[in-house]
C-alpha cells in the first residue's frame, strides 16, 4: 500500500493546484486579483497547502490509510471578493467554473496520452484474476509508473471534475447555476451553503457516483 502513496497523492495534489489557480486566474480576468494577491493564481503547491493544510495534507494522508489506499480525498479553496461575486455574477460564475474545467482538460490530455501510448504498443491491457484489466508498461520502474500516473489522472479528475459541477452548496456547479438567479436569490443560495454544505456534500457524492458509473464504461471502452 504505502508505495502508491506517493503516485496517489502527487496526481491528487497536482489536480487540487491545477483547480484553484484556474479558478484565480479566471477571478483576475475577471476583475478580482483577491486570488492572484494570495498566490493562488500559481502551480507552485506551497500557497495552496499555507491556505488549506487540512484539506491538502492531512487529509489525503489520513483517507489513504482509512481506506487502504483505494482512495484519496482532499479540498483546497480559493479566495475571492464576496462582493465582487454580487456585483459580477457571470465573471464569478466563470470563476467557478473554470475549476472542473481545469479537471476535465487534464482528464482529456490523460486519456488522449493513455490512447497514444496504447497505440504504440508500449502499454497494454492485462486481465487480473477476472477483475477490471490493469495497465502495464516497458520494462523496469519509468513504465509501470508513467501508465499508473496517466490512468490515476484520468479517473480522479474525471471524478472531481463531475463533483465540483454538481449544483449544490459547496460546489463550483451552484455558484455556476446561481448566476442566472436575481440578486435577492443568490444572497440567499450564499446563505445556504453554509447552512447546508454538509448536506450538500453527501448528496453530491451520492450523485457522483451515479453519474460517473455511467460515464467510466465509455472512458474504457474509448481506451479499448
Amino acid at each position: 500500500m504505502l508505495h502508491a502513496l506517493p503516485l496517489w497523492y502527487g496526481v491528487l495534489l497536482f489536480s487540487m493546484v491545477c483547480h484553484e489557480a484556474a479558478h484565480a486566474w479566471a477571478a483576475r480576468l475577471g476583475g478580482d486579483p483577491t486570488a492572484y494577491l494570495g498566490g493562488q493564481m500559481s502551480l507552485d503547491p506551497l500557497p495552496h497547502i499555507r491556505r488549506e493544510r487540512v484539506g491538502m495534507v492531512w487529509a489525503p494522508l489520513l483517507s489513504f490509510f482509512l481506506f487502504g489506499g483505494a482512495w484519496m480525498l482532499g479540498w483546497a479553496s480559493a479566495p475571492c471578493d464576496a462582493g465582487w461575486r454580487l456585483r459580477r455574477p457571470r465573471a464569478a460564475a466563470l470563476m467557478a467554473a473554470a475549476g472542473p474545467l481545469a479537471n476535465l482538460l487534464i482528464a482529456a490530455a490523460a486519456l488522449a496520452a493513455l490512447k497514444a501510448l496504447l497505440g504504440s504498443g508500449w502499454v497494454e491491457w492485462r486481465e487480473a484474476g477476472g477483475q477490471r484489466p490493469f495497465l502495464f508498461a516497458g520494462e523496469g520502474l519509468a513504465g509501470p509508473v508513467v501508465a499508473a500516473g496517466l490512468y490515476l489522472a484520468l479517473f480522479l479528475n474525471l471524478i472531481l471534475a463531475i463533483l465540483n459541477l454538481t449544483p449544490l452548496p459547496p460546489f463550483d456547479g451552484l455558484a455556476v447555476a446561481s448566476a442566472f438567479f436575481p440578486p435577492a436569490g443568490r444572497v440567499r443560495l450564499a446563505r445556504l451553503s453554509g447552512e447546508y454544505g454538509f448536506v450538500g456534500w453527501l448528496v453530491a457524492c451520492w450523485l457522483t457516483g451515479r453519474v460517473f458509473g455511467r460515464v467510466w464504461p465509455m472512458v474504457e471502452r474509448a481506451l479499448a
